[in-house]
C-alpha cells in the first residue's frame, strides 16, 4: 500500500497520521491495528517523506465565490476530492491529504455550521466522503 492510500484508509476508519520529530503518530492509538503497526512501519519512510513535501498546489486554484452557498462549497468538495465528515465529538473535519486549498477552507469556516446540518442529514448523518472522479 502506498504512503498516501494507506492515510486515506486510516482516515477513513477516524485515524489520523501525522509526523511529530521524526516518529509517526495515529490519533485516537486505540483505533490501530497490528497490521495497522506494521503497514505504518514499513511505509514509514516514504510517509515522512509525504509529510515534508510542500503542497503541490501552493496558490489557490479555485476560485470560491465570495456569495458561496454551503452547498456550492460541498459540491466544490466533491469536485476537487476534499472529504468532510463530522467526527465523533460534533467536529466539521476537512480531510485532503493536500488538495484542501486556503480559498477553500476559509469559506468552509465561515458557513460551518451550516455545512455541518447538511453532514448531518446525508447518508448516515455520520460522514460525507467525497471522492475524486476524474471523467
Amino acid at each position: 500500500m502506498q504512503a498516501q492510500e494507506l492515510i486515506a484508509a486510516l482516515g477513513r476508519r477516524g485515524l489520523k497520521l501525522y509526523p511529530e520529530s521524526g516518529y509517526l503518530i495515529a490519533e485516537p492509538a486505540h483505533l490501530l491495528t497490528d497490521t495497522d503497526r506494521s503497514s505504518i512501519r514499513a511505509a514509514k519512510a516514504d510517509l515522512l517523506a509525504l509529510f515534508a513535501r510542500p503542497p503541490a498546489d501552493t496558490e489557490d486554484r479555485v476560485e470560491i465565490r465570495a456569495d458561496a452557498t454551503p452547498e456550492s462549497l460541498i459540491d466544490v468538495c466533491r469536485k476537487y476530492g476534499v472529504g468532510l465528515r463530522i467526527d465523533p465529538d460534533g467536529m466539521l473535519v476537512v480531510e485532503s491529504y493536500g488538495k484542501a486549498w486556503r480559498a477553500l477552507v476559509g469559506a468552509i469556516a465561515a458557513h460551518v455550521d451550516e455545512i455541518a446540518s447538511i453532514l448531518l442529514t446525508t447518508g448516515d448523518g455520520r460522514q460525507f466522503s467525497v471522492r475524486r472522479c476524474d471523467a
